[in-house]
């Protein structure tokens, strides 16, 4: 929003002395003396818009695991495909001097009779595997807000009534001042994790062809010496079945709070023209408005993480930053006043104001405020003898 003062500015290049019936100024006793007075005013002013892009520290971190990790324990019950000694929790299948040359092997046990399931023999094995699984879910930046900042401002005005008119208007000059403070923030969680392990046990069943040999009766234990039944050293087929047992798990969240402070403190001075009815004044003014922001701003960030033993923060970031910003910037206001006697006057005011961005920052986080509002309230304003 831009206003143009260059009319208002104008009348500090014009005569302040009385000329001839073509001057635009009247210098005569009707237009009064030199005349001070003073306002006090409260009022709410918007300060701007403010616009907070978040983000945070924890995107560049991937915390080990806290779970465990993949794990395999493989009973001894060889390959497949070759011949070996097998170790079984109810028997074992082992080789003798001839298992190489033929497949074959008597040094075989076994413990009980359900194992004999027609013309095969079963025997059971038990191993262990942990599975591990991990998922992030980091987004690259957080998230933005837009918000409106206003507060109560005290406002203070000095004016200045000279004796000179402009086309009925009276010509004087306004000095003012006015303070406020405002705070904003964003909070968010974004940053997720999930660890797992599954612990399994596994079911191992190979499954021996007899081919038509008739097991001892168990529980049997067959040895490399002298004579016995033979069976095939390599199982005829094998299954795994894994039985789940116990499943760990740790999940990640963060949470991020950033906030700004800001005290406003505006110095206005321009022109102003003043028309009068009876008791009632109004009077315009624009001209530069200086606005001086003492800033601070804040962020602090956890990362926790939940296990079976409970919550924890792996990591914080606590950032701070701070400063004073100086954004110059025109504006322009309109009075209205009563008289109410013993030289007081009450009223009120509305002015629009407008400067060039100002930006801070917190860590990662970027604040900007555009500084452009408005103030508006009532005043008292008390003339000076």
């Amino acid at each position: 929003m831009k206003f143009n003062i260059l009319p208002f500015a104008a009348l500090t290049c014009l005569p302040l002395s009385a000329g001839t019936s073509k001057s635009p100024i009247d210098s005569g006793r009707n237009s009064g003396d030199w005349q001070w007075s003073i306002s006090m005013a409260a009022g709410i002013r918007k300060v701007g818009e403010l616009k907070i892009n978040s983000s945070y520290r924890s995107k560049s971190l991937i915390p080990p695991s806290f779970v465990g990790g993949n794990s395999l324990t493989v009973p001894p019950v060889g390959d497949l495909g070759s011949n070996s000694d097998r170790e079984y929790n109810d028997g074992y299948v082992r080789q003798d001097a001839s298992t190489g040359f033929d497949g074959l092997t008597q040094y075989w046990g076994y413990q009980n009779s359900g194992q004999v399931q027609g013309d095969q023999l079963a025997y059971q094995a038990t191993g262990y595997q942990s599975i591990y699984n991990q998922s992030f879910n980091i987004p690259r930046h957080g998230p933005a807000s837009r918000d409106t900042l206003q507060a109560v401002s005290p406002h203070i005005q000095a004016d200045l009534a000279t004796p000179w008119k402009i086309g009925g208007l009276r010509v004087g000059w306004s000095v003012g001042f006015d303070f406020a403070s405002v705070d904003q923030g964003i909070g968010f969680s974004n940053w997720s994790g999930r660890q797992t392990r599954d612990d399994y046990r596994l079911d191992y069943e190979d499954r021996y062809d007899l081919g038509g040999v008739i097991p001892p009766l168990p529980p049997y234990a067959g040895s490399d010496q002298g004579a016995g039944a033979l069976i095939p050293n390599r199982p005829g087929s094998r299954s795994i079945t894994p039985v789940l047992l116990f499943t760990d798990v740790a999940t990640f969240s963060n949470r991020v709070f950033a906030n700004i402070d800001v005290d406003v403190y505006s110095f206005t001075f321009g022109p102003s023209l003043t028309q009068s009815w009876g008791g009632i004044d109004l009077s315009v003014q624009a001209g530069i408005i200086c606005n001086v922001y003492n800033w601070q701003g804040q962020q602090a960030e956890r990362l926790s993480v939940t296990t079976r033993r409970g919550t924890s923060t792996y990591a914080a970031w606590v950032d701070e930053n701070s400063g004073v910003k100086f954004r110059p910037g025109v504006y322009a206001q309109g009075d209205i006043t009563y008289d109410v006697g013993e030289r007081f006057r009450i009223g009120a005011y509305f002015r629009l104001d407008t400067a060039s961005e100002f930006r801070g920052q917190a860590g990662p986080t970027i604040f900007k405020l555009d500084p452009s509002g408005f103030n508006s309230g009532f005043q008292i304003r008390y003339t000076m003898p």
